[in-house]
């Protein structure tokens, strides 16, 4: 007799009057029988890896704003794909329990640093087509890994044919920036003006000699505008309130996400081609993001996005389950993943707006950390099908609703100025422009900015400075 996954009744027979149905394939539930008694362990070696990535979230959200994003970064990518690798050598639970905790601390910095590398270096006009271009490579990735996972039917050559060629692209990533931004925060303008002048001069672009950079701190409290931590995120009523608001909306959308993405096994017909469908949807949301989010900005296109997902996770929910309706669920169950893809797509680049520099990565490793214990409840939120078949999905409703109501509380970033300081979070930039760094020369008509002031020379505010990176790097 055969018995599926996410049946138990074989739980009631002895170990050995049963075994699995291997049909060539191995994994690590099999091979550390992770099953009826142990099951909680396989639920739990999907969670520590949310766990690990959420502790170091806060830890390199602390770093990559104190020591610079690229700094952080690369030493970190290494030591995740380290421990990817050696997740193929493990011989107890444990061992693997350990090495997926540190393989998602190390990839807190990578996924922190390299949208806030993003967005600190494109200008306005093009940062939701360069973060849409990114996201893509994440669903190619997730594609790829699928058709790799089943070609490989040995779960150890698995992971070493995954992560031995990526150790390449640590080499690739030396030959990055560090952040402009970032730089003249903290004061470093020579090293920002030669990644500029730099990458002008790839562009065939010009920038006078007469142009140099203003530091972000002159006029203000040298110590403060340089150094900024998790307490000047709380410490204001104001800017607690959007901390919160995005937390809940990067909670609800890590949860709606994992949740339905392991969903799709149980929703009906092979777990591979459900799973290839469910990352194919990814593709054309991120097409879909770019266009929306220019068009119609950051807030109005998250909160539609959100409101469907709510209802589609509503479909899942009352819908039966039953081989008659099972293509309509899928469907559901597709559109819902399609939401939440969108959703992550748009608050990637929507909450990197939001946080000024100083704070930018902490910030974003606060929603990480909410997003990632959002999705460590996703394995387990699957027990709540013994309470009702509606529970699951049920719950993703009325949490994506609370979720809308949060969207509306946070600024609309379109063609706004990042702010740079803690000071410039508490004003409006439409009222107060956020003053900001280059300094140009009357005699540069290359740039196309004229002086206006009884020096010749004139402070230029970030939404030029934006449209002049723009001009740089097109």
């Amino acid at each position: 007799m055969i018995y599926e996954h996410t049946n138990t009744a074989r739980c009631l027979l002895n170990r050995t009057d049963w075994t699995y149905a291997y049909s060539g394939r191995t994994s690590f539930v099999t091979e550390f029988d992770l099953v009826c008694g142990r099951a909680w362990l396989d639920a739990l070696s999907g969670s520590i890896i949310f766990m690990g990535w959420g502790l170091g979230s806060i830890l390199f959200g602390l770093f990559s704003d104190k020591f610079g994003r690229k700094r952080v970064m690369i030493p970190s990518y290494f030591m995740c794909l380290l421990c990817l690798m050696l997740q193929a050598f493990i011989t107890s639970i444990n061992q693997l329990l350990l090495v997926r905790f540190f393989m998602g601390f190390f990839f807190a910095s990578p996924a922190l640093n390299m949208t806030v590398l993003l967005l600190e270096i494109i200008g306005p006009s093009k940062r939701a087509l360069a973060h849409g271009i990114v996201a893509l490579h994440w669903t190619m990735g997730a594609l790829l890994l699928t058709l790799m996972a089943y070609s490989i039917k040995d779960w150890r050559k698995l992971l070493l044919y995954c992560s031995a060629p990526s150790f390449v692209t640590v080499a690739m990533l030396t030959l990055l920036p560090e952040s402009v931004r970032w730089l003249n925060v903290k004061g470093h303008n020579k090293e920002a003006e030669n990644i500029l002048r730099r990458a002008a001069r790839i562009n065939k672009r010009i920038i006078s000699p007469l142009v140099t950079l203003k530091s972000a701190d002159e006029g203000a409290n040298n110590n403060k505008t340089k150094s900024a931590s998790y307490l000047d995120l709380i410490s204001n009523c104001k800017i607690l309130k959007v901390v919160l608001a995005q937390g809940f909306l990067w909670f609800n959308t890590g949860m709606s996400f994992y949740t339905i993405t392991w969903a799709f096994a149980d929703l009906g017909g092979d777990k591979y081609l459900n799973f290839i469908m469910s990352t194919v949807v990814e593709v054309p949301s991120f097409f879909i993001s770019i266009f929306v989010l220019q068009r119609f900005g950051r807030r109005k296109s998250t909160f539609t996005a959100c409101i469907l997902l709510s209802i589609s996770c509503l479909g899942v929910a009352c819908i039966p389950k039953s081989d008659q309706y099972k293509a309509l669920r899928l469907c559901c169950g597709l559109m819902g993943k399609f939401m939440a893809i969108t959703i992550f797509s748009c608050i990637y680049l929507w909450s990197n707006e939001i946080y000024a520099t100083v704070v930018r990565t902490q910030g974003m490793g606060i929603n990480i950390v909410t997003s990632r214990v959002g999705a460590a409840t996703s394995p387990f939120i699957k027990v709540l099908d013994s309470l009702h078949p509606a529970a699951p999905f049920g719950l993703l409703t009325v949490t994506s609703i609370i979720a809308s109501l949060c969207i509306l509380m946070l600024p609309e970033t379109l063609n706004k100025p990042t702010r740079e300081t803690m000071a410039d979070m508490l004003q409006d930039p439409q009222k107060h422009p956020v003053q900001m760094q280059a300094i140009f020369s009357a005699a540069d008509d290359s740039v196309g900015i004229h002086d206006n002031d009884i020096n010749n020379r004139f402070l230029v505010d970030n939404e030029d400075w934006n449209e002049e990176t723009d001009h740089l790097i097109d």
